[in-house]
């Protein structure tokens, strides 16, 4: 993988656009593709430079922008497809373990909706959802 290039200080916006043209040959001339390629080879020294002012930043304000760009990117929503996922598995199990119950009481005789077989059942299920959740207490 190339390392990725860093502009210079100083902005020639000719010479820009005559590389940038060139760049684009690239790519067959298209543009789309070509700023695409551009803007992920500068994703690294991006996400470095948004960091940079969370922590050093010249103010509060800048630096809580910054920190508060990075959080909601990198947690806002994963941390809610985590959670997501988390809920889906647990009721998949819990369904899976009330379908089990109900096979095991017509096989061996019982009655999968007795109050006691229910809170054999809940426990076990809460005990999945501790387990998924990692917390070691129910979710």
């Amino acid at each position: 993988m190339d390392a990725p290039r860093v502009p210079t200080r100083d902005w020639n916006p000719e010479k820009m656009i005559n590389e940038l043209m060139l760049e684009s040959q690239f790519d067959g001339g298209d543009a789309a593709a070509s700023a695409s390629r551009l803007l992920r080879e500068h994703a690294l020294v991006a996400a470095q430079s948004i960091a940079h002012l969370a922590a050093y930043g010249h103010n509060e304000r800048v630096r809580f922008q910054a920190a508060s760009y990075i959080v909601d990117r990198v947690l806002g929503g994963r941390l809610e497809d985590d959670i997501k996922l988390q809920q889906a598995q647990i009721k998949l199990v819990g369904q899976t373990l009330s379908s089990v119950v109900r096979a095991l009481g017509m096989k061996f005789n019982f009655d999968p909706d007795a109050q006691e077989v229910r809170v054999v059942t809940n426990e076990a299920i809460m005990a999945v959802s501790r387990a998924v959740d990692g917390s070691g207490e129910a979710a």
